[in-house]
Protein backbone atom coordinates (compact mmCIF):
# COMPACT_ATOMS: atom_id res chain seq x y z
CA UNK A 1 0.00 0.00 0.00
CA UNK A 2 1.41 3.46 -0.91
CA UNK A 3 2.32 5.80 1.92
CA UNK A 4 3.18 9.54 1.77
CA UNK A 5 6.19 9.14 4.05
CA UNK A 6 8.69 6.57 5.31
CA UNK A 7 11.20 6.28 8.17
CA UNK A 8 14.75 7.41 7.41
CA UNK A 9 16.93 6.97 10.48
CA UNK A 10 19.63 9.37 11.69
CA UNK A 11 22.27 6.66 11.36
CA UNK A 12 22.07 7.21 7.59
CA UNK A 13 24.56 10.07 8.06
CA UNK A 14 27.11 7.81 9.80
CA UNK A 15 26.52 4.34 8.37
CA UNK A 16 29.83 3.21 6.77
CA UNK A 17 28.09 1.43 3.88
CA UNK A 18 26.10 4.55 3.00
CA UNK A 19 28.90 7.04 3.52
CA UNK A 20 31.31 5.00 1.41
CA UNK A 21 29.06 5.84 -1.56
CA UNK A 22 29.44 9.10 -3.42
CA UNK A 23 26.59 11.62 -3.20
CA UNK A 24 25.17 10.54 -6.57
CA UNK A 25 24.71 6.93 -5.43
CA UNK A 26 23.35 8.07 -2.06
CA UNK A 27 20.72 10.09 -3.91
CA UNK A 28 19.80 7.09 -6.07
CA UNK A 29 19.34 4.94 -2.99
CA UNK A 30 17.05 7.50 -1.38
CA UNK A 31 15.07 7.63 -4.64
CA UNK A 32 14.67 3.84 -4.46
CA UNK A 33 13.31 4.22 -0.92
CA UNK A 34 10.82 6.81 -2.19
CA UNK A 35 9.67 4.50 -5.00
CA UNK A 36 9.31 1.64 -2.52
CA UNK A 37 7.29 3.86 -0.21
CA UNK A 38 4.95 4.75 -3.09
CA UNK A 39 4.53 1.03 -3.89
CA UNK A 40 6.01 1.63 -7.36
CA UNK A 41 9.46 0.05 -7.21
CA UNK A 42 8.47 -3.55 -7.95
CA UNK A 43 6.06 -2.51 -10.72
CA UNK A 44 8.65 -0.74 -12.89
CA UNK A 45 10.56 -2.25 -15.77
CA UNK A 46 14.30 -1.59 -15.92
CA UNK A 47 13.69 1.13 -18.52
CA UNK A 48 11.07 2.82 -16.34
CA UNK A 49 13.28 2.58 -13.26
CA UNK A 50 16.21 4.10 -15.13
CA UNK A 51 13.94 6.94 -16.28
CA UNK A 52 12.72 7.51 -12.71
CA UNK A 53 16.32 7.74 -11.48
CA UNK A 54 17.33 9.94 -14.45
CA UNK A 55 20.08 7.55 -15.53
CA UNK A 56 20.84 5.22 -18.45
CA UNK A 57 20.22 1.46 -18.48
CA UNK A 58 23.98 0.89 -18.24
CA UNK A 59 24.19 3.14 -15.17
CA UNK A 60 21.19 1.33 -13.68
CA UNK A 61 22.92 -2.05 -14.01
CA UNK A 62 26.12 -0.66 -12.47
CA UNK A 63 24.12 0.89 -9.61
CA UNK A 64 22.26 -2.38 -9.05
CA UNK A 65 25.48 -4.36 -8.78
CA UNK A 66 26.93 -1.88 -6.26
CA UNK A 67 23.77 -1.90 -4.14
CA UNK A 68 23.64 -5.72 -4.22
CA UNK A 69 27.24 -5.98 -2.96
CA UNK A 70 26.41 -3.49 -0.19
CA UNK A 71 23.36 -5.54 0.79
CA UNK A 72 20.91 -2.69 0.12
CA UNK A 73 18.81 -4.68 -2.38
CA UNK A 74 18.36 -8.20 -3.63
CA UNK A 75 18.48 -9.26 -7.27
CA UNK A 76 15.01 -7.87 -8.03
CA UNK A 77 15.49 -4.36 -6.59
CA UNK A 78 13.65 -5.33 -3.40
CA UNK A 79 14.88 -3.13 -0.53
CA UNK A 80 16.59 -5.23 2.17
CA UNK A 81 15.07 -5.02 5.66
CA UNK A 82 12.32 -2.65 4.51
CA UNK A 83 9.66 -4.27 6.70
CA UNK A 84 12.08 -4.34 9.61
CA UNK A 85 12.66 -0.59 9.34
CA UNK A 86 9.10 0.45 8.51
CA UNK A 87 6.15 -0.33 10.79
CA UNK A 88 2.77 -1.67 9.78
CA UNK A 89 1.23 0.95 12.06
CA UNK A 90 2.63 3.66 9.76
CA UNK A 91 0.00 2.77 7.16
CA UNK A 92 -2.58 1.04 9.30
CA UNK A 93 -5.62 3.33 9.08
CA UNK A 94 -7.82 0.50 7.88
CA UNK A 95 -6.17 -1.97 10.27
CA UNK A 96 -6.89 0.39 13.20
CA UNK A 97 -10.50 0.78 12.13
CA UNK A 98 -11.01 -2.99 12.00
CA UNK A 99 -9.27 -3.43 15.35
CA UNK A 100 -11.54 -0.86 17.02
CA UNK A 101 -14.54 -2.53 15.42
CA UNK A 102 -13.52 -5.92 16.86
CA UNK A 103 -13.09 -4.43 20.32
CA UNK A 104 -16.47 -2.72 20.12
CA UNK A 105 -18.07 -6.02 19.13
CA UNK A 106 -16.44 -7.76 22.09
CA UNK A 107 -17.76 -5.08 24.41
CA UNK A 108 -21.29 -5.49 23.12
CA UNK A 109 -21.13 -9.30 23.30
CA UNK A 110 -19.63 -9.44 26.78
CA UNK A 111 -21.56 -6.52 28.23
CA UNK A 112 -18.33 -5.10 29.64
CA UNK A 113 -15.38 -2.95 28.59
CA UNK A 114 -12.52 -4.56 26.64
CA UNK A 115 -9.64 -5.84 28.76
CA UNK A 116 -7.20 -3.38 27.15
CA UNK A 117 -9.33 -0.39 28.12
CA UNK A 118 -9.64 -1.55 31.74
CA UNK A 119 -5.86 -1.96 31.98
CA UNK A 120 -5.12 1.52 30.71
CA UNK A 121 -4.50 3.36 27.46
CA UNK A 122 -3.13 1.40 24.54
CA UNK A 123 -2.36 2.20 20.92
CA UNK A 124 -5.30 1.78 18.57
CA UNK A 125 -2.97 -0.25 16.40
CA UNK A 126 -2.04 -3.67 17.82
CA UNK A 127 1.55 -4.92 17.59
CA UNK A 128 2.78 -6.38 14.33
CA UNK A 129 2.32 -9.82 15.91
CA UNK A 130 -1.46 -9.36 16.04
CA UNK A 131 -2.99 -12.25 14.12
CA UNK A 132 -5.26 -11.12 11.34
CA UNK A 133 -6.70 -13.60 8.87
CA UNK A 134 -4.99 -12.06 5.85
CA UNK A 135 -5.47 -13.86 2.55
CA UNK A 136 -2.25 -15.23 1.08
CA UNK A 137 -1.44 -13.72 -2.31
CA UNK A 138 -0.56 -16.33 -4.89
CA UNK A 139 1.99 -15.18 -7.47
CA UNK A 140 1.27 -16.61 -10.91
CA UNK A 141 4.32 -17.55 -12.98
CA UNK A 142 4.23 -17.24 -16.78
CA UNK A 143 7.51 -19.07 -17.31
CA UNK A 144 11.17 -19.23 -16.31
CA UNK A 145 14.57 -18.49 -17.83
CA UNK A 146 18.04 -19.61 -16.73
CA UNK A 147 20.31 -16.83 -15.46
CA UNK A 148 24.06 -16.42 -15.77
CA UNK A 149 24.61 -17.91 -12.31
CA UNK A 150 22.58 -21.02 -13.22
CA UNK A 151 19.56 -20.06 -11.12
CA UNK A 152 16.01 -19.78 -12.44
CA UNK A 153 14.32 -16.44 -12.95
CA UNK A 154 10.56 -16.70 -12.55
CA UNK A 155 8.66 -14.48 -15.00
CA UNK A 156 5.65 -13.26 -13.05
CA UNK A 157 2.33 -13.13 -14.89
CA UNK A 158 1.66 -9.66 -13.47
CA UNK A 159 4.80 -8.38 -15.23
CA UNK A 160 3.65 -9.93 -18.52
CA UNK A 161 0.19 -8.40 -18.10
CA UNK A 162 1.75 -4.96 -17.64
CA UNK A 163 3.81 -5.05 -20.84
CA UNK A 164 1.92 -7.28 -23.28
CA UNK A 165 -0.19 -4.37 -24.62
CA UNK A 166 3.01 -2.98 -26.11
CA UNK A 167 3.43 -6.15 -28.19
CA UNK A 168 0.00 -6.79 -29.77
CA UNK A 169 1.32 -9.05 -32.55
CA UNK A 170 3.44 -11.26 -30.31
CA UNK A 171 2.43 -14.74 -29.21
CA UNK A 172 3.62 -14.25 -25.64
CA UNK A 173 3.44 -17.90 -24.54
CA UNK A 174 5.33 -19.07 -27.60
CA UNK A 175 8.03 -16.43 -27.19
CA UNK A 176 8.54 -17.30 -23.52
CA UNK A 177 9.16 -20.93 -24.54
CA UNK A 178 11.62 -19.79 -27.22
CA UNK A 179 13.30 -17.50 -24.71
CA UNK A 180 13.67 -20.37 -22.23
CA UNK A 181 15.17 -22.62 -24.91
CA UNK A 182 17.57 -19.86 -26.01
CA UNK A 183 18.88 -19.41 -22.46
CA UNK A 184 19.43 -23.15 -22.12
CA UNK A 185 21.32 -23.28 -25.43
CA UNK A 186 23.41 -20.13 -24.85
CA UNK A 187 24.89 -20.34 -21.34
CA UNK A 188 27.57 -17.72 -22.05
CA UNK A 189 24.92 -15.17 -23.09
CA UNK A 190 22.56 -15.62 -20.18
CA UNK A 191 21.54 -12.51 -18.25
CA UNK A 192 21.88 -11.47 -14.63
CA UNK A 193 18.86 -11.21 -12.36
CA UNK A 194 18.95 -7.42 -12.55
CA UNK A 195 19.04 -7.46 -16.35
CA UNK A 196 16.33 -10.14 -16.76
CA UNK A 197 13.38 -7.80 -17.27
CA UNK A 198 15.31 -5.75 -19.80
CA UNK A 199 16.18 -8.97 -21.67
CA UNK A 200 12.51 -10.06 -21.72
CA UNK A 201 11.36 -6.64 -22.96
CA UNK A 202 14.00 -6.61 -25.69
CA UNK A 203 13.02 -10.13 -26.77
CA UNK A 204 9.35 -9.19 -27.11
CA UNK A 205 10.27 -5.94 -28.87
CA UNK A 206 12.31 -7.85 -31.45
CA UNK A 207 9.43 -10.32 -31.96
CA UNK A 208 7.01 -7.42 -32.45
CA UNK A 209 9.28 -5.80 -35.06
CA UNK A 210 9.54 -9.10 -36.96
CA UNK A 211 5.75 -9.50 -36.89
CA UNK A 212 5.28 -5.97 -38.26
CA UNK A 213 7.82 -6.57 -41.01
CA UNK A 214 6.02 -9.76 -41.99
CA UNK A 215 2.74 -7.87 -42.21
CA UNK A 216 4.33 -5.28 -44.45
CA UNK A 217 5.76 -7.97 -46.74
CA UNK A 218 2.29 -9.48 -47.03
CA UNK A 219 0.82 -6.04 -47.84
CA UNK A 220 -1.40 -6.18 -44.78
CA UNK A 221 -3.79 -3.16 -44.92
CA UNK A 222 -2.98 -2.46 -41.31
CA UNK A 223 0.32 -0.97 -42.41
CA UNK A 224 -0.79 0.88 -45.54
CA UNK A 225 -0.82 4.65 -45.34
CA UNK A 226 -4.01 6.43 -46.33
CA UNK A 227 -3.82 8.38 -49.59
Amino acid sequence: MPNPWFRLYAEFSKDPKIQSLDETLQRRFVMLLCLKCNDELNKLTDEELAFALHISIEQLEETGEIFKKKGFIDGTWEISNWNKRQFISDISTERSRLYRKRQKTKKICNGKEPLQKRNGNVSATPPDTDTDTDTDIKILIAGTIILSDGSEYKIEQSFIDNIKKSYPDVDIKKQIKLMTAWCISNPKKRKTKIGAKRFINNWFSSAQEKAEEKRKENNDPKYEYAN
